[in-house]
């Protein structure tokens, strides 16, 4: 009987922890304006041309801490990185999401990608790369979505593969949980929330929030570099009387209870 408990224990554990599965179909609000998409879906989704040609994959996003803007994705291309491969920064206004979610479209050839130079896997820049820019949505520039390459503070750019599983903490110090994922707004190029996990043991009975992006500031309490967290006001009541959202439904908003200035609003 022990044995059959572990055993159903680990298998929740695992139900719990896997990825979502491309079937899964992130949030999305209309279809020009408010949509979402689960960070999880498009890191790792494969790059292509509008001739179907494979350009490889997204690797990860570079994103701006201070107001949570796209900076670039870093798409992989070649062979395993390291063997062969290369990484390009390419602007977020130079890729557009398929109309069937399975790859994101880009304006550019295999033999662009073939004859250019990729960047350092050890040294990223902190600009998208201007040859890789195309708007490829057929309108113009939105006015809050930052131009290719216009954005330089290394000390404020962050891989967002990077910053899941930070630790989340209240003012007070208290750990409330972890960054389990983030909300991203392919119309405007950003984050606009964090996925907090509450509760439970390895992810077992835990409860999902999304978290404003502007409402939860990294810090870090022990001024080191290695020790930074998310710190956002709210208690621990907060999020025992709420019973937050399905990981497999992620919202097309963030949880307008919480904000930067004074925490939950109920």
């Amino acid at each position: 009987m022990k044995k059959l408990l572990l055993c159903a224990t680990a298998l929740a554990a695992l139900v719990v922890l896997t990825p979502a599965r491309a079937e899964d179909k992130p949030a999305r609000g209309d279809k020009d304006r408010d949509t979402v998409f689960r960070s999880v879906d498009l890191i790792g989704k494969t790059v292509r041309n509008a001739k179907g040609e494979s350009l490889g994959k997204v690797e990860d996003f570079v994103v701006d801490m201070k107001d949570g803007h796209i900076v670039y994705a870093a798409v992989g291309y070649g062979e395993t990185l390291g063997f062969g491969g290369k990484l390009f920064a390419v602007p977020p206004q130079g890729l557009k999401l398929a109309d069937d979610w399975t790859a994101f479209v880009m304006n550019a050839n295999k033999d662009d990608f073939e004859k250019a130079q990729g960047f350092d896997q050890n040294k990223w820049p902190t600009t998208g790369d201007t040859r890789w820019y195309t708007n490829t949505s057929g309108k113009e520039d939105r006015k809050d979505t930052p131009a290719p390459g216009g954005r330089g503070e290394d000390a404020h750019l962050r891989r967002l593969s990077s910053l899941t599983g930070t630790a989340v903490r209240n003012n007070d110090n208290e750990t409330l949980g972890s960054a389990q994922g983030f909300g991203i707004d392919l119309h405007h190029n950003k984050i606009v929330y964090t996925v907090l996990a509450y509760g439970g043991v390895a992810g077992v009975g835990s409860k999902y929030f999304a978290v404003p992006w502007e409402a939860a500031e990294m810090k870090s309490p022990d001024l080191r570099s290695s020790g930074k967290v998310f710190v956002i006001k709210a208690n621990k009541a907060d999020f025992e009387n709420s019973p937050g959202f399905d990981y497999k439904n992620w919202p097309s908003k963030p949880d307008a209870r919480f904000t930067k200035e004074g925490g939950r609003k109920d």
